[in-house]
């Protein structure tokens, strides 16, 4: 079964060109948005998904884009992006835009090109496992793509392996979770 997912512009504002999970779904503020019609997609959207971000009905996740598109005062930011669990054939995306290491499809390792890594600090205030964050932040960052993402499955895993050893060797250094590699595809549509 296909999963999509309607996605807007980086969650940070430091990261322009970040295009993988951790980016604006879709949304309602009552101060912004005032358009009806946005109103119904933003109910559609929490009536299929509840408090997940998976959309497996194609027709829905075009309805909800386009929606944002029109009315929301963001609304070119927005794409509709299917989501591979692993390194299979998307069914209906056709742009690659790169494999990200995601926690349940709404958040990412790989956000601001890895340079997080660099700043997590335990209670203490201290940055945690130093020497082995640097050097994922040295060999991964220069392997990512335009939109911060990996460009193949395999480098993902071995990010996301070192990711977890740097868990195991300072537990709490970095966000807990089942993070897995996903693969995104845009959907022009």
């Amino acid at each position: 079964m296909a999963k999509f997912i309607v996605l807007g512009k980086p969650m940070s504002w430091d990261c322009p060109h970040y295009r993988g999970t951790l980016r604006e779904g879709p949304y309602w503020d009552d101060k912004e948005n005032l358009n009806p019609e946005l109103y119904r997609a933003f109910q559609k959207h929490i009536d299929v998904c509840g408090e997940d971000v998976i959309l497996t009905d194609f027709a829905i996740a075009k309805y909800i884009l386009n929606a944002y598109r029109r009315y929301s005062p963001r609304g070119s930011a927005f794409e509709l992006v299917e989501v591979v669990d692993d390194d299979s054939a998307p069914t209906l995306g056709t742009d690659l835009l790169g494999f990200d290491i995601s926690l349940g499809y709404y958040d990412s390792r790989l956000t601001c090109g890895l340079k997080p890594l660099l700043n997590e600090s335990d209670d203490r205030g201290t940055r945690c496992a130093p020497a082995v964050a640097c050097m994922i932040y040295e060999v991964f960052a220069p392997k990512l793509n335009e939109h911060r993402l990996f460009s193949d499955y395999a480098t993902a895993c071995w990010c996301k392996q070192c990711c977890d050893a740097l868990q195991i060797i300072e537990p709490g250094c970095l966000e807990f979770g089942d993070f897995t590699v996903c693969g995104l595809y845009r959907i022009p549509v």
